[in-house]
């Protein structure tokens, strides 16, 4: 069975990432990180999902939502308060 876990792409030295992941565990939605700076594979897997590798990015069930402030847009209106959607 396909996972359908969000994947963010970022770096851990991006303060606009940093941002991102603070959403998150303030909103409790659990993702898989995969950091651009550490590893060739994931920059072309960005590179090929989204168009470039710009971080952070949040893949959803293969759409990518880029920048920290669209992101988090995107994360109160899907898991905020009254959402009835977690991972």
């Amino acid at each position: 069975m396909a996972s359908y876990r969000p994947v963010l792409y970022q770096s851990q030295l991006s303060s606009h990432c940093a941002r991102v992941r603070r959403t998150l565990r303030s909103l409790g939605v659990e993702v898989e990180v995969r950091d651009v700076l550490l590893s060739r594979r994931n920059r072309e897997d960005l590179r090929r999902i989204a168009g470039d590798v710009r971080v952070p990015c949040l893949v959803v069930c293969g759409t990518a939502v880029q920048g920290p402030e669209e992101i988090c847009k995107y994360l109160h209106l899907r898991y905020g308060e009254g959402s009835r959607e977690r991972s």
